[in-house]
Order: C-alpha cells, then sequence, then structure tokens
C-alpha cells in the first residue's frame, strides 16, 4: 500500500493489506492444520477449529460439485487437469466400466468421455477398451455402433487396435506379428500378459520386437506395457519345454497399420487375434479437440449452502498452473452468478445470496501441461454485515 502525502487510504486497500495478505498467510498454515490434524484441545477439546465466516477446502477428499476436465487425485490429495481422455461416439453403452480407474461420462447424446483417475492414463484408457478386464472383454464392444474414436493425445492418431493369444503346452514356439507400417508407427502402445504354470527353466515371454524380451516369467503370471517406435515384429514365444505345464500369453497393440501373425514352425497349439478395426468396424483413432470445444464444460465447482447472507469476501487458494496457460477464478454469493474475484483482495458481491459457490476455470494453451488445485479459502462477511 502506498500512501502519498497528504493523502488517505480507501477502505478497500486498508482492508487488502490488514486482512487480506494476513488471511492468505494464515490460510497455509489453516491447510496444513488439516493436513496433519488439528490440536484436540481446540474448540474444547472436539478437536474442531471455531473458523467463523471462514470456508476452506484442502482437498483431503473428493469434494467437488462439478470437475468437467478435471480429475481427483487420492494419492496427492488434490484436483488436475485431464492429461488424457478419449472420446467416443456411438449410438449407446451397455454398461459401465472401472478396469484400471476408469471413468466413463456420458455428456451429451450418443458422446462419451473416458479416462482414468489414477496411474498412468493412457495406459489404463487404451487397456480397458482393447482389453477390458482379462482380454475377454474389451470394453469398446460394450458400445453400439461406434462412428467416431478420439483421443487427446496425437500418439493416437491413425491408429487401430489388435488383440492377440497363444495357449498350450508346447515345445519352442513363437506367435509373431508383422508390422505393415514401419516408418510412421510411433509411440505405438502395447500390453502383455504370460504365464506359466510351473517354473523348471521354462520361460514364456512377450517380445518388443521380435527376439527382445519385454515380459518374461518362468512361472505364474507376469503383464507389463509400454511404447515402441516403428518395430518390424513382435512375439508371443516360448522356451525349454517341459512336461506337466501349461504355458499362455496375451495382449493388445495400438499401432498404425495392418499385423500380419503367423505361427511358424513347431506351433503354438492354440492361436487367435482380433482386428478391432477389420472385425468390429472400430474407426482409427483421430484428434480430439480442446474439452470446451468438445462440448463438456470445463470448470471445478465447489458448493456450499445455507449459510447467512453473503455480501462480501476475501479468497485465497493455492494451485499451480502452466505458465502458458491461465487460470480464473470465480465466486458466486447466489448460487447462480458468478463474479471474478483476485487472490487475497476484498470482493464485493453485486448479486448477494446464501449459497457460497467457488468455481475454477483454465484457459489452457499449452494443453500437455498438467495444471492442479490445491485448496482455497474464503473469509466472507468481512465489514460487518450478516454473520
Amino acid at each position: 500500500m502506498t500512501i502519498s502525502e497528504g493523502s488517505l487510504a480507501s477502505a478497500d486497500e486498508v482492508l487488502n493489506n490488514c486482512v487480506g495478505t494476513p488471511f492468505r498467510n494464515y490460510a497455509q498454515s489453516l491447510y496444513n492444520q488439516a493436513l496433519i490434524g488439528f490440536n484436540s484441545k481446540l474448540n474444547v477439546a472436539t478437536g474442531v477449529p471455531n473458523l467463523k465466516n471462514i470456508k476452506y477446502d484442502c482437498m483431503l477428499t473428493d469434494t467437488a460439485t462439478q470437475k468437467g476436465g478435471f480429475q481427483y487425485d487420492s494419492t496427492d490429495k488434490l484436483y488436475k487437469y485431464l492429461d488424457y481422455y478419449v472420446i467416443v461416439e456411438a449410438t449407446s453403452l451397455s454398461g459401465a466400466f472401472t478396469d484400471y480407474n476408469t471413468v466413463v461420462e456420458e455428456f451429451d447424446t450418443g458422446k462419451w468421455i473416458i479416462y482414468s483417475t489414477t496411474g498412468t492414463s493412457r495406459d489404463n484408457v487404451l487397456k480397458a477398451l482393447f482389453y477390458g478386464s482379462d482380454g475377454s472383454n474389451p470394453r469398446i464392444l460394450n458400445f453400439t455402433a461406434i462412428t467416431s474414436l478420439k483421443s487427446s493425445d496425437a500418439d493416437d492418431v491413425g491408429k487401430r487396435a489388435y488383440y492377440f493369444t497363444a495357449s498350450g503346452s508346447t515345445v519352442n514356439a513363437d506367435y509373431i506379428g508383422t508390422f505393415a507400417d514401419t516408418s510412421t508407427n510411433t509411440n505405438l502402445f502395447w500390453f502383455a500378459s504370460v504365464t506359466v504354470t510351473a517354473g523348471g527353466g521354462r520361460s514364456t515371454t512377450f517380445e518388443m520386437p521380435n527376439g527382445t524380451a519385454v515380459v518374461t516369467t518362468g512361472s505364474g503370471t507376469v503383464t507389463g506395457s509400454g511404447t515402441q517406435s516403428n518395430p518390424a515384429t513382435c512375439a508371443l514365444s516360448h522356451n525349454n519345454p517341459g512336461s506337466g505345464y501349461m504355458a499362455s500369453g496375451k495382449g493388445i497393440v495400438v499401432c498404425k497399420g495392418a499385423v500380419s501373425w503367423a505361427n511358424p514352425g513347431v506351433l503354438w497349439p492354440s492361436v487367435a487375434n482380433t482386428d478391432f478395426y477389420t472385425t468390429h468396424s472400430i474407426p482409427l483413432f483421430t484428434q480430439a479437440s480442446d474439452l470446451d470445444t468438445e462440448g463438456i464444460p470445463t470448470a471445478l465447482i465447489f458448493q456450499t449452502t445455507s449459510l447467512p447472507t453473503i455480501k462480501d469476501c476475501i479468497s485465497t487458494w493455492n494451485a499451480s498452473i502452466d505458465s502458458d496457460n491461465t487460470l480464473t477464478v470465480s465466486i458466486s454469493a447466489d448460487g447462480t452468478n458468478y463474479e471474478e474475484v483476485t487472490d487475497a483482495t476484498i470482493h464485493r458481491f453485486t448479486d448477494t445470496g446464501t449459497n457460497l459457490y467457488v468455481k475454477f476455470e483454465i484457459d489452457r494453451v499449452d494443453t500437455t501441461a498438467v495444471d492442479k488445485i490445491s485448496e482455497y479459502a474464503i473469509l466472507y462477511n468481512i465489514t460487518g454485515e450478516t454473520a
């Protein structure tokens, strides 16, 4: 606050400097205390702090009333903008699926968005769609008459999916897939599960390319996933046969162009593959637009109702936003009309009310950034109005 000689500071300047800045600093302590647990002697040993006219959320649980474009991270206790999603346009969807922590939401008639709440999102979504829980139930087939399959990741554009499997008690054997495209097939995705029912030097492997084992087991089941650029081949292989065992492998590749499969030499007793593009008429991936363009409201909203009439507030928050992107925070006192606010600055509502809604929106120029929002706090009716 700068006051020239002979001048007086405005009431708002005084509030911003004498209330806004201290409240921002206090909020950091409040978040920390909420995270580690309040002192048990607070408020007559109830452990609950006496926070008159303060609303805060350090996001220990998923409390948002709207998460358009955001997902809750239960590990880090915060909300982050979706880093990967697939949009399916189809006639209908039969049943939901939650494999690999995937979420499926219909946001418009015949349009669904699919994303994962944990782990590596691209891996999880592609496994759910084309592998399902065990390979026998690819969730892409839960949709009827798919007309469009869009991905937010440019690496998926133009790609299709194959499912493959081989099994039996056999001598040395290979089930080999040969890729037709070995020049533009960058960052193809693969997932494999290999099994041997007994040890004794036997091994089953998934190889990418053929001859380079990336998933191996000598006993039991081992799974793995990854990416590869422009491989010539891949293979399910079994080595060092013996009696009294069974070997098997299965998985998916999401790749550019066709894959031809062969079971040369001494054969696996049972092999199969599915090309989702030709067998089930699943379209090739195209590029998804940003969520707003796709018609998905991209706002993170928190709601508190039945408060005294709210006429003003000072708000503060913690967020990690890429330098190319812009965060806008708006608050509604009546639950309908949102008014943009500035951190640690007094805001007097044009539309007063008893329902406090906080809305976070991000204008994303860098769509690869993982923008995060972790806490907010609001001090309302600080100028002596209804409390």
